[in-house]
């Protein structure tokens, strides 16, 4: 009962004598709030009726003495503090109500005032001490038994005194099973001689972690068992903890099992696979991903990811750490680039990739890893490079129809402005015959490029970059490949379109292959329209591109469009649809692409078309555009030797050199050239210029002689002049000990800019 306590608090006092009752109100009424009653029948129904903290009865009534009264109150209404007003004569009765704790204190007649309001005190402080302490002792019991774990209360002795429902449903017992008996019953674990230690201080606790079979089902938990010590440090009670750790060990279960069929799946496919978690730390590597990288399961556990999958850019030899980084920021899957290579650390043997990395994520969306699936495509590649040059000499044919029209075009433009030239020149027209002239240089220098492109298809190289824009590339070369038929070609391109970083030759190699299938497909019929934009950082983008900025060029056409079966496989190596095709076009494409960090895609509806989109990575680089008109007027002292077997080179370059002022001799082989180096080697006309034929008929030829001329003065500036570009020693140089390289034909321009560079930049040393 919660006995309220307030300002004035109730007293109920039974009398049959009203004077005594209304002096005991008369006494106390300033403080409690007094209610009276002159016999038991009427007190019992105002103490069912309300909450009385405290009863005072007068010993003596007529009904029954207030001993009795007071042993009824206390059965019914035990929290109610009793008090008896007594004479002498009833003194052995009210003694033996107090010591049977009938009542709580008891006054003698006449009373005193100061001692009923003391005790009056002491009782209320005993009221408010005793609710508090029910109160305490429920929340107890609701934490107790609403806990989320089980407890139970054990003696010294391991003997069950108290459990709660959690610690019973674990067990699968009810609580009169329980109680009294052994915990040991259920955990053996729990000996006489562990709970030595813990009595004895040895231990703080003892932990472990048990299986129990109860009648329906089998559980896990851990059990906790403590000691409660005396304020005076002696061991007082036990308490039993247990954890329910059955959802936990299901989970683990489960989890391990799925774990083991994902293991299991992953050692048996083909394709290599590494997980790393949100650190980028690899946690899982299948056998074919340590066969490739050389890492062993056990040593690669926990080892940074770039570590283990050292994935490098072919050419450069760069790390691709890209990649990982596109993962993280883009949420999405990435491909690995066409060019990716791996160096296997155990023997060095190097692998060429594909494959692409996926984020690892949770329900919420939140990255917590990611891993890399990947293929050895090495022997792909080698068939791919093998067959290059198949499908460039089969290309060659129909470029080649192309180039012969438009080569036979510009000789007659050379051809008749020579011979107009020639004329004027004989009448003394200086003007007119330079206009000839001039117009004739003209054309020689597009004759020169498309020689240039001629070669381009000869060879296997990987791309020569520079920075260009795309326009004048598309404009100069997509019409070649239509010569001869009746495909009308139109442009849509954006006239500030971004430069891109490219190696021109390959470009228009792809742009040929593209054009030359539309060709076919449309039957010399029909229509392609090529257009050039500007793309950022858009959906339009293809998430497997790393960068933010592309040009993406687009070729479509009006032909029967590509069936939906074969669009899949188009650009896979040997795929045809064409009975004299070798279905390398479109994968050599494809290759080239990737090796310019770009990408080619292809869609199509039958009867309605099909479109290329090619994406080239933005550069932030200017266009190269060179300006060569001061070169006109340079003026050079050099002292140059000219060594080449044909007379007309040999006699153009002394002529040209001569004419801004150098001092030339010439040799038509590397021994004469040799001689005379020597000759003027202690002179004041000792040679610092030499310019050295590569090939010589008949002779020794560059490479040969500059060894030889290095060993007389290693600081000779040497070029190295030919006419074939692919060759290693024009395109790297430096690597064979020349200075520069002079590739034939050449304009004056391109020569005397060279020779500007090389002085200038030997001057500056």
């Amino acid at each position: 009962m919660n006995i309220d306590l307030s300002d004035k608090p109730k007293i109920l006092y039974i009398d049959d004598e009203r004077p005594n009752l209304i002096a005991f109100r008369a006494m106390l009424g300033d403080t409690y709030e007094v209610l009276i009653a002159t016999n038991t029948e009427e007190a019992y129904k105002m103490l069912k009726a309300q909450k009385i903290p405290i009863v005072f009865s007068d010993q003596r009534m007529p009904s029954e003495t207030g001993v009795q009264f007071l042993e009824k109150v206390a059965k019914e209404f035990p929290d109610t503090v009793r008090m008896l007003l007594t004479g002498y004569s009833d003194i052995d009765a009210v003694i033996e109500a107090v010591n049977r704790a009938q009542i709580f204190f008891y006054f003698k007649k006449p009373w005193k005032e100061t001692e009923i309001r003391l005790v009056l005190s002491h009782a209320l402080d005993a009221i408010e001490i005793r609710q508090k302490l029910h109160e305490s002792e429920e929340r107890f019991r609701r934490i107790f038994q609403n806990a989320g774990f089980g407890i139970a209360h054990l003696n010294l002795e391991g003997i069950v005194l108290l459990a709660n429902s959690q610690f019973q449903n674990f067990l699968g017992v009810t609580e009169s099973d329980l109680v009294q008996k052994p915990i040991s019953i259920w955990f053996e674990q729990i000996t006489s001689h562990e709970m030595k230690k813990l009595l004895n201080r040895e231990k703080i606790l003892l932990s472990f972690e048990s299986k129990i079979q109860t009648f329906c089902c089998t559980r896990w938990g851990r059990l906790t068992v403590t000691v409660s010590f005396n304020a005076n440090g002696h061991p007082d009670y036990l308490i039993a903890l247990i954890d329910d750790l059955t959802e936990k060990k299901l989970y683990e279960e489960a989890l391990f099992a799925e774990k083991e069929r994902l293991l299991v799946t992953l050692q048996s496919i083909a394709d290599g696979v590494i997980t790393a978690d949100e650190g980028g730390n690899v946690i899982l590597i299948n056998k074919v991903a340590q066969e490739i990288t050389g890492w062993i399961g056990e040593e690669s556990m926990g080892q940074p990811f770039r570590k283990v999958f050292a994935v490098q850019d072919e050419i450069t030899h760069q790390s691709i750490e890209t990649l990982v980084e596109a993962v993280w920021k883009t949420g999405k899957v990435v491909d690995l680039p066409d060019n990716s290579i791996l160096i296997r650390r155990t023997d060095n043997v190097r692998f060429y990739l594909t494959g692409n990395g996926a984020p690892i994520l949770t329900k919420s969306g939140e990255i917590i890893g990611f891993v890399f699936a990947f293929m050895d495509v090495t022997e792909k590649r080698k068939i791919e490079r093998a067959l290059h040059n198949v499908q460039k000499i089969e290309s060659l044919g129909v470029l080649a129809g192309g180039i012969a029209h438009d080569f036979n075009n510009l000789l007659g433009t050379i051809y008749g402005s020579i011979e107009l030239a020639e004329l004027n020149c004989k009448s003394n027209d200086l003007q007119k015959t330079a206009v000839y002239l001039s117009q004739s240089l003209s054309v020689f220098s597009r004759a020169k490029d498309l020689v240039q492109q001629l070669l381009t298809f000869t060879k296997l190289v990987e791309p020569s970059k520079k920075t260009l824009s795309l326009i004048p590339i598309i404009r100069q070369f997509s019409h070649l490949v239509l010569v001869g038929s009746n495909v009308k070609l139109q442009y849509r391109l954006q006239e500030d379109l971004w430069p891109c970083e490219i190696d021109e030759n390959q470009v228009c190699q792809v742009i040929d292959n593209i054009i030359l299938n539309s060709r076919q497909a449309m039957g010399n019929t029909g229509t392609i329209t090529i257009s050039a934009e500007n793309l950022s950082d858009t959906p339009l983008v293809p998430l497997s591109l790393l960068k933010d900025n592309y040009i993406r060029v687009t070729i479509s056409d009006t032909g029967p469009g590509i069936p939906r079966e074969n669009l899949p496989r188009i650009f896979d190596p040997f795929f045809t649809t064409k009975r004299a095709g070798s279905g390398l076009g479109l994968a050599t494409s494809f290759s080239i692409m990737r090796k310019h960090k770009g990408l080619i895609t292809a869609e199509s509806k039958e009867g309605q078309g099909a479109k290329f989109q090619l994406y080239f990575p933005a550069s932030q680089r200017e266009s190269i555009i060179i300006d060569d008109s001061h070169y006109e007027k340079i003026s050079c002292s050099a002292k140059v030797l000219v060594m080449d077997d044909d007379e007309n080179i040999k006699n153009v370059l002394s002529d040209l050199l001569k004419n801004i002022g150098c001092t030339v001799e010439v040799a038509s082989e590397g021994t004469t050239a040799i001689t005379k180096f020597k000759e003027k080697l202690n002179s004041p006309d000792r040679f610092n210029l030499v310019i050295l034929d590569l090939a010589v008929l008949n002779g020794t030829g560059g490479k040969e002689t500059l060894r030889e001329l290095r060993k007389l003065d290693s600081s000779i500036l040497a070029i190295i002049s030919s006419g074939y570009s692919g060759e290693p020693a024009v395109l790297n140089p430096s690597n064979f000990g020349f200075s520069a390289s002079l590739i034939k034909p050449f304009r004056k321009h391109e020569l005397y800019r060279l020779i500007d560079s090389l002085l200038n930049k030997n001057s500056s040393k």
